[in-house]
């Protein structure tokens, strides 16, 4: 086990967190309105911990928070017992889910604000489209991470459905599902590739699933991190892609866990900071 504790520049300890809990290999901390100053990060074990023998990864970053919409009207008064309705605009970003806030100001130091979760689809031509994203994070031992969804419409009877993923390195723990528009899993894979004799020889860099006769409606892939990282990245950067194309044989598939990797084609997360 390690661990991270930041100090601010007064020296007070303003975040800690746990890195190697269950093997995630991942700690992260964040602080809301900074003060400006020399800000300290210290990262550490214990005398009866597990020794680590690979070298740390280190980054930080700021970030400004931006407007990502409108409200109308963008104020009213109300005495107890009052209602009023505003409406609230937003613009959808890139394909996945995006994490928004209305900030209901009075004035107060304890102002709260509303969540809004927007989803975005994948655009598709006629030929099919592409998405990106990127891992940041791994999960503890035999728990689920950093998870993934990204949706896009199905139309005009095509005769199969071919989903790609890649990452841009091999040893990540990434498991896949596609469902269809009735949200029946059609498609399990997995990074885990395997040799002839089913032997597991590591985590790959690629995800392919199909589905021959797609039915016309809202198709669903989630992507989520089923382990630890490989330690060596920070954030690792993925792409994915749907495609069309003439049906043929799908590949069989075992129901026991997802089926070996396979070579693939093309998804992004985006977030409403700025990064500065």
């Amino acid at each position: 086990m390690a661990f991270e504790t930041l100090f601010d520049p007064a020296g007070n300890v303003a975040a800690s967190s746990l890195i190697a809990t269950n093997q995630s290999g991942v700690g992260h901390v964040e602080v809301h309105n900074p003060m400006a100053g020399t800000w300290t990060a210290v990262i550490f074990t214990v005398s009866n911990a597990p020794h680590f023998g690979s070298p740390i990864q280190f980054t930080y970053q700021t970030e400004q928070f931006h407007p990502a919409g409108s409200v109308a009207p963008s104020s009213a008064t109300l005495k107890p017992g009052q209602t009023a309705m505003f409406t609230v605009k937003v613009t959808a970003g890139q394909a996945g889910d995006e994490g928004l806030k209305l900030r209901l100001g009075t004035g107060s130091s304890n102002d709260g604000s509303i969540p809004i979760i927007i989803r975005s689809l994948v655009p598709l031509s006629p030929g099919g489209g592409s998405f990106s994203g990127s891992l940041t994070g791994g999960g503890a031992t035999g728990n689920a991470g950093q998870s993934f969804t990204y949706q896009f419409n199905v139309q005009g009877n095509k005769p199969s459905l071919n989903v790609g993923i890649q990452l841009a390195d091999s040893g990540y723990n990434l498991n896949g599902f596609l469902m269809d528009p009735n949200g029946q899993p059609l498609d399990a894979q997995s990074t885990a590739a395997f040799d002839a004799n089913d032997n597991f020889l590591g985590f790959g860099r690629t995800m392919q699933f199909f589905h021959g006769s797609p039915a016309n409606g809202l198709w669903t892939l989630v992507l989520n991190v089923a382990g630890p990282g490989d330690g060596a990245h920070l954030s690792e950067p993925f792409t994915g892609s749907v495609s069309f194309g003439p049906r043929c044989c799908p590949r069989a598939s075992r129901s026991r866990r997802p089926s070996r990797s396979r070579t693939p084609e093309t998804a992004e997360r985006i977030s409403s900071p700025t990064r500065g």
